[in-house]
């Protein structure tokens, strides 16, 4: 089978799963690159020619690019998820992806602020203009609650609880934080602030609730 042809299929059907848009862009993409590797390379287009030695030499041809341990992880979770889908269809006998190990990826160590720094930070921000509310609650926020980037740009009204808040992270997995005192006092000043300037049309998102 043409391995073009084969990839549609298996977009497609991570499209009915109802994947996201990022995770579907990068089995495309990162598959497509792997698949122009096996054809400048090796002269591969059909996916039955394909076995594990050819995937190995595409991520020592990643390592030899000085591309990081993680991106070459990254990379190959992708490709494991193609031929995942190809087993399943029954197209292969044997998956020639489970002979491939993973990078020895290096444990990074994440330096995280002080008391001090976290207080200092609080302190930049006041409360006599919406953006300085705003901020200094979305400082607090996600101090508070560790919710990552995403979860707090796609956070909703209705996520918002009196004493906790609904967070949506990758693949569309739900969480529950709690509210702590501080953090409820801090939406509370941002939603007078929002009032007082008129804002509350304007606002389709977060902390208006209280």
């Amino acid at each position: 089978m043409e391995l073009n042809d084969v990839l549609k299929e298996f977009i497609f059907d991570c499209e009915v799963k109802n994947y996201s848009e990022k995770t579907i862009k990068g089995y495309r993409n990162n598959n497509i690159l792997f698949f122009n590797y096996l054809n400048k390379e090796f002269n591969i287009t059909e996916l039955e020619s394909i076995k594990s030695m050819h995937i190995k030499k595409y991520f020592k041809f990643l390592m030899q690019k000085r591309c990081k341990p993680t991106y070459a992880n990254a990379v190959l979770k992708t490709v494991r998820a193609f031929f995942k889908y190809c087993m399943e269809e029954e197209y292969l006998e044997e998956n020639p992806c489970l002979k491939v190990g993973w990078q020895k990826e290096g444990k990074v160590i994440i330096n995280t602020f002080t008391d001090t720094e976290i207080v200092n930070m609080l302190e930049v921000y006041k409360f006599t203009t919406y953006l300085e509310a705003r901020n200094k609650m979305l400082i607090a926020f996600l101090i508070d609650t560790g919710a990552r980037n995403n979860e707090t740009c796609t956070l909703l009204k209705d996520d918002i609880k009196d004493k906790t808040i609904m967070l949506r992270g990758k693949g569309n997995k739900e969480r529950q934080v709690s509210v702590s005192p501080l953090l409820k006092k801090y939406m509370m000043r941002l939603r007078k602030c929002i009032i007082q300037n008129d804002y509350l049309s304007e606002i389709k998102i977060i902390l208006v609730v209280y």
